[in-house]
């Protein structure tokens, strides 16, 4: 398989990935778009998961070992999103790595708490809507935003 080489002239960004385990490699991307400000990710539908597709590794993924930079993101979504650990682990990441990110907004089709789930000590999540039924069921829409930063 090839790489792919640095995308430095998209600053939007929108990945429909119809099949579940492809967290590490959505973030392989997104991390190629080196000016990206606005990402919009659609997971997809956990049933579409393929054992054998070109991003799993029977050793699991190291997530703390993976570093890029988002240094120009400032609004991602993630829909589709579903409370296991690789979901949690991108949306982490993604935070981490966009000091200028100002909103990430996240639908969650469980019908969990997201609140507790995905620590970031810059900002925090607030549930934004809750709705009845979405593509994967039950859908309810958190946002999170940076804390605001005092001065002096």
């Amino acid at each position: 398989m090839s790489t792919v080489p640095n995308l430095p002239n998209i600053i939007n960004l929108t990945i429909d990935a119809d099949r579940a385990h492809l967290e590490a490699s959505i973030a392989r991307l997104v991390a190629k778009c080196t000016r990206v400000e606005r990402v919009s990710i659609d997971i997809g539908n956990p049933a579409n998961y393929k054992p054998h597709c070109f991003c799993h590794r029977e050793d699991g993924w190291d997530w703390d070992g993976m570093n890029i930079s988002l240094e120009h993101l400032r609004e991602a979504m993630i829909t589709g999103f579903l409370p296991s650990e690789h979901h949690r682990s991108l949306v982490r990441l993604m935070i981490a790595s966009a000091p200028a990110l100002e909103k990430m907004t996240v639908e969650s089709y469980c019908g969990k708490e997201l609140d507790g789930s995905i620590p970031c000590d810059r900002g925090h999540w607030t549930p934004c809507a809750s709705e009845g039924s979405g593509r994967h069921g039950r859908v309810t829409i958190y946002e999170w935003t940076p804390d605001k930063r005092r001065d002096g």
